[in-house]
């Protein structure tokens, strides 16, 4: 979600859908779903990449993961 605007925008207009395009478990797509940081976290997921990726503020200058 940190580089593909159009996910990011799949993501807010239909979080649900969007997250089970990726495979995830259920807890993982249910935290994801429901943007959840601390079950993000307690899942081992860096929360600086997702209150990055969940907040909504992406514009083509945002800094990509990897």
């Amino acid at each position: 979600m940190l580089t593909d605007f159009n996910v990011v925008s799949d993501y807010f207009n239909d979080p649900e859908g969007t997250v089970a395009r990726f495979g995830m478990g259920a807890q993982e797509s249910a935290a994801f779903a429901a943007r959840d940081l601390d079950a993000l976290a307690q899942l081992g997921i860096d929360g600086n990449c997702v209150s990055a990726a969940l907040s909504g503020a992406h514009s083509q200058t945002c800094p990509t993961a990897g």
